[in-house]
């Protein structure tokens, strides 16, 4: 009973996790985003990917937007749409998923200024809801967009390179230029750890000519991961000129440019023995099933049984 009249309340019938298709339209801009598998992109006006969290907090507060009163039409009568900021709406939301579409208006403020005028297409009458529905509906593109630098799986990266340093991965990571080399495993892993974890603080321009502004024409640094024949290179400039605690990125191919901290981009400026194993003799003692020293003519032998050494 309580389920059935908290549902009753609710301005939309949506399941939030049946949405595939989501428009956010405002007079100056218009945002469309779709899934695609567990992802939601965004398609317009950039193609890029959508921060998954952000997107769905969006529609679970779609989807239990309760209206705490409703205007039918007796109580509209003689009145105009135009009054609640209906016609002309600040924000309009469409939704599309397999089992139907639904629309919400959302116009102007009820003379308390704590609550919005909403009107659902297709339906008759006006609904007042809380004027939080409205601040975390009213998503910017910046608040959508993914602020995952690059997206890779750490464990399916088979090669990473570097400025003038290449890695190669089979089963275990090695050193491939400029000379073969065993590596330390636990710092290339750190390594993607660090990249997979790198985190866009501001979005800088999707200009394709703004390349040649921020200097990344001839990125200071890059760094190139491959999960198979194609790969992905982060390209990464010099530090702002305002704040030397972030540096300008992007990544190659792509014409978004961001910027980064400045202390996470050092990670990726390392040098050949940063990397390279300290051990003499890479063994691991629980692997060992002998031991031999020899010393001049003298020599000890040692064997491990399941008693001990």
């Amino acid at each position: 009973t309580d389920d059935k009249e908290s549902k009753s309340k609710r301005i939309l019938s949506i399941d939030a996790k049946a949405v595939t298709h989501v428009e956010l339209i405002r007079s100056n801009q218009t945002i469309v985003l779709e899934k695609s598998g567990d992802n939601w992109d965004i398609k317009k006006p950039l193609a890029v990917r959508a921060d998954y969290s952000n997107v769905s907090s969006l529609l679970d507060e779609l989807e239990f937007a309760e209206r705490t009163r409703s205007l039918s039409e007796t109580d509209l009568k003689g009145a105009n749409l135009a009054d609640f900021g209906l016609t002309a709406p600040r924000l309009t939301i469409k939704l599309q998923s397999k089992t139907g579409a639904a629309a919400l208006n959302i116009g102007g403020e009820t003379p308390a200024k704590d609550a919005l005028y909403v009107s659902v297409a297709g339906q008759k009458g006006v609904a007042v809801v809380r004027k939080t529905t409205f601040d975390r509906a009213n998503q910017t593109l910046d608040q959508l967009r993914s602020r995952t630098v690059i997206e890779f799986q750490p464990a399916s990266v088979t090669r990473l390179e570097l400025k003038g340093i290449e890695l190669t991965r089979s089963n275990a990571w090695t050193l491939t230029r400029p000379f073969p080399a065993r590596v330390d495993q636990s710092k290339i892993s750190e390594l993607l750890t660090d990249l997979e974890n790198l985190r866009a603080q501001d979005f800088v321009s999707d200009k394709p000519e703004d390349v040649h502004t921020y200097h990344l024409d001839e990125p200071d640094r890059e760094v190139a991961l491959y999960t198979g024949p194609a790969g992905k290179t982060l390209q990464l400039g010099k530090p702002l000129t305002n704040d030397a605690t972030k540096v300008y990125a992007k990544l190659k191919g792509s014409d978004s440019i961001v910027t980064i901290n400045a202390e996470a981009a050092k990670k990726f400026a390392v040098q050949i023995n940063d990397l390279r194993d300290p051990r003499v003799l890479p063994v691991s003692a629980a692997d060992v099933k002998g031991l031999e020293i020899t010393r001049g003519a003298d020599k000890l032998a040692l064997q491990r049984q399941d008693t001990g050494w």
